[in-house]
């Protein structure tokens, strides 16, 4: 996160968390948002997805219920570092695309 603020024109981040407090001081960009207990899913939903990917990945699939007032969304794992401004990521022309993602190297 702190790279990410470092090197970037970042209005907003949201942490999901599975608690109800973070536990240690944020700057004003950031906000934690509450998961926990919130049911995302349908029991009978994907029920071999559970076995494949963890619940944060499966919650990618949700976002448009989460953050229902963002019309673009760019997640990075919390383990990234971003080295350089990563801003003209926004520019990108994804009007026939509802999803794009990028390979691990």
């Amino acid at each position: 996160m702190k790279s990410l603020l470092m090197h970037s024109d970042v209005n907003k981040i949201y942490f999901l968390i599975e608690d109800d407090v973070f536990p240690y001081d944020l700057p004003s960009e950031v906000e934690c948002i509450n998961i926990k207990g919130q049911q995302w899913f349908s029991a009978d939903t994907c029920p071999n997805m559970k076995n494949r990917c963890s619940y944060m990945v499966l919650l990618r699939v949700v976002f448009s219920q989460i953050f229902p007032h963002l019309d673009r969304i760019l997640t990075i794992d919390n383990d990234t570092i971003v080295r350089d401004n990563i801003s003209e990521l926004w520019d990108l022309d994804l009007e026939d695309y509802y999803l794009a993602g990028c390979s691990e190297t």
